[in-house]
């Protein structure tokens, strides 16, 4: 859905009215399933996390918990997507939309670190 017909056809093929990756995108794609709840379970980083439809039914405190996880397990320049319901959850936790939508987002940068200066003994 709100893919170009350049993307689509140079990316997948079409499978009746469905889509389906092109072999050599299937080759790059490991899927796996996580309970992101349990936090010591997960331990990887990942490219792209979908997490659709879980936010909303959380109250704030755990959902902003459970942002700071995705984001620690999403991998540099990494794609987090919600649902369009989430987007102003995640969008409040300090998170900046993809520029090609709303409901995309990307791993934070590093934060710059600030290194003090050690006083000197007079």
């Amino acid at each position: 859905r709100g893919t170009s017909a350049e993307l689509q056809d140079r990316f997948f093929d079409r499978v009746g009215p469905l889509w389906r990756a092109k072999p050599f995108v299937r080759e790059r794609i490991a899927l796996r399933c996580r309970n992101i709840l349990d936090a010591d379970a997960v331990k990887e980083r990942f490219d792209l996390i979908l997490c659709r439809n879980l936010l909303i039914y959380l109250d704030a405190v755990v959902q902003r918990q459970l942002i700071g996880q995705l984001v620690e397990r999403l991998a540099p320049k990494g794609l987090l997507i919600v649902s369009a319901a989430e987007a102003p959850v995640v969008t409040s936790a300090g998170l900046t939309p993809h520029r090609q939508s709303p409901v995309m987002f990307t791993h934070p940068e590093e934060p710059t670190r600030t290194v003090r200066a050690q006083p000197r003994p007079v």
